[in-house]
């Protein structure tokens, strides 16, 4: 019966079976130590053959077949295991592990390993045929060797720190010179009279700073009849495991399903008290954040409508709210069976442009030179002061005074507005082709306008010092942040496209991606990455309405 592959020699009916080629045997010796108490790791190899005489038969079957039919290659390199490594450890003590490791140096150890090999080979029957191969590492040099790394790495990120932290003091304090010699200059002007190279570099510390010193505590969000609610400060800690934080800065309750389905939410005041506005299907809530069971609920039930309130202001002891298909809609405080005024669709300006609507509350003036959207309804409800609402119908900006006067724009655009947003003395007009329009707050007359991309899907302003950046949501891109009186724009970066909605705070941006499922978060001075995302999904159960921070 011929030799297994893994078999030397085999004792078989009385004779003796050898086998008369060579075999490779490798041996792995771990936990050898040098001079200076390193560890080293050697892997030894070379081939051996049975000798063919008798009386190295002889040895080789006293040495492996007296206890055993055969004798396997396993067995073999087990037999020579113990003198090869005291051979190779009385060796490595000499020498340190770095010069056993430089070029050459193992060679040293070939001579006595292959000497006490050879002795043992020769005690059993054996020839060991060269080459003999001698592989060595030492795994803690290697270690030492990557904290050394490790510790240089740190070392020059800290003196990269440092140098960046002294540029910034001189940025920001060249920045504060500049605002003291001109106050009338806002900060994007102020901006650009830093050079060129720097400005990128200035607006993120400015950013930064800005946001530092802001401390944004909650994001809302509406899904479905729930109320979702995210602490920031838990879910940006890098203190708590990333795989915690969601769980931990997560929370949502069910609001009173009596108006149906979520559709919007806004943080504001009243009386001096933080309160939400919640639009839903078929009327609004108002609700302290902290008390979200007692929200007062009012109703506008003659609206058969899968839509719902985008907008919810309160204005002229009313609230007030934007409805697609409702229009525009407002109710007393005391008042939560019906509303106090309905401006229906069929009412707003492109199918009536000028005297008084069907609800006698409210009159038109002025006329408008193209028509809304058909039935596009009212959108984007902004309070623009103490005696102003704006909103917008289509492709046309309207302005509702206090005693219920409805102020048309002249409408020179065809592009539907997707947002109003108010800034200093200016009122921005954002269309949905990228057309971004400024007027004048008081006037409300179109007094410049750009186009900083493409089609959009959100806009908003990003606070910033006395002054606020612009947000653009591309439907194909990232969220473009542009100045209003500088030409730096930054892109914060994220694998989604088409986000739905933008909200931003000095410290904190947030959106909701296409799809509904996921609020995506950046913090303003670090663009490159969101600093979370979150799939609000499979938490609440509903895809996500709207958001907002506060």
């Amino acid at each position: 019966m011929p030799l297994h592959d893994n078999e030397l020699a085999r004792r078989e009916h009385g004779s003796v079976a050898v086998r008369t080629t060579p075999v490779r045997l490798r041996w792995s010796l771990d936990d050898l130590v040098t001079s200076d108490g390193h560890r080293l790791r050697a892997s030894l190899s070379c081939s051996v053959r049975a000798l063919n005489t008798p009386a190295e038969r002889r040895m080789l079957e006293e040495t492996f077949l007296m206890d055993d039919y055969a004798a396997r290659i396993d067995r073999v390199v087990e037999h020579f295991q113990a003198p090869v490594r005291a051979a190779i450890s009385a060796s490595v003590a000499n020498q340190s592990a770095e010069a056993w490791l430089a070029n050459g140096a193992k060679n040293a150890l070939l001579d006595p390993v292959q000497k006490a090999a050879t002795r043992v080979a020769f005690a059993c029957g054996l020839e060991c045929i060269p080459p003999f191969e001698l592989d060595l590492n030492s795994p803690t040099l290697e270690q030492q060797r990557l904290e050394a790394m490790q510790r240089e790495a740190a070392e020059r990120r800290i003196a990269t720190q440092i140098e960046h932290a002294q540029r910034a003091g001189l940025f920001i304090k060249q920045f504060d010179e500049l605002q003291r010699s001109s106050p009338h200059l806002s900060p994007s002007a102020l901006l650009q009279q830093v050079g060129p190279a720097d400005q990128a570099s200035l607006l993120q510390l400015l950013l930064q700073g800005a946001g530092k010193d802001h401390d944004t505590k909650t994001l809302w969000a509406v899904a479905g009849s729930s109320l979702v609610q995210i602490d920031l400060k838990v879910l940006l800690d890098s203190n708590i495991p990333a795989t915690q934080r969601t769980n931990r800065s997560v929370s949502h309750s069910p609001l009173h399903p009596a108006l149906g389905p979520l559709r919007s939410i806004r943080v504001g005041q009243l009386d001096g008290r933080p309160t939400l506005y919640v639009g839903a299907r078929s009327g609004i809530m108002v609700c302290d954040p902290n008390s979200i069971n007692n929200a007062r609920l009012y109703s506008d039930p003659n609206i058969p409508t899968q839509l719902g309130f985008s907008a919810v202001v309160a204005f002229d002891n009313q609230y007030w709210a934007c409805h697609r298909e409702a229009g525009l809609v407002a109710w007393n405080h005391d008042s939560t069976e019906r509303p106090a005024i309905t401006v229906r669709p069929a009412d707003l300006p492109g199918r009536s442009t000028s005297g008084s609507s069907a609800n006698n509350s409210i009159m038109f003036t002025g006329a408008i030179s193209a028509p809304a959207s058909p039935f596009a309804g009212a959108r984007n409800l902004t309070r623009l002061s103490e005696k102003r609402l704006v909103f917008s119908s289509g492709n046309i900006l309207c302005s509702l005074e206090t005693g219920g006067v409805i102020v048309p724009m002249p409408a020179d655009h065809t592009s539907e507005i997707i947002a109003l947003l108010p800034v200093a003395n200016q009122l921005l007009v954002v269309h949905e082709d990228g057309l971004t329009a400024t007027h004048d707050r008081e006037t409300l007359n179109r007094v410049t306008q750009s186009r900083p991309s493409g089609k959009l899907c959100a806009a908003t302003l990003l606070p910033w010092l006395a002054s606020a950046r612009l947000l653009l949501a591309t439907s194909d891109g990232p969220i473009l942040c542009t100045g209003l009186d500088d030409p730096i724009t930054t892109q914060y970066q994220s694998p989604h496209r088409g986000l739905r909605t933008v909200v931003a705070a000095p410290d904190i941006i947030a959106a909701v991606s296409s799809d509904r499922q996921r609020l995506i978060l950046w913090q303003p001075w670090e663009a490159r990455q969101p600093a979370s995302d979150i799939n609000i999904l499979p938490i609440a159960r509903h895809r996500v309405a709207d958001i907002a921070v506060g």
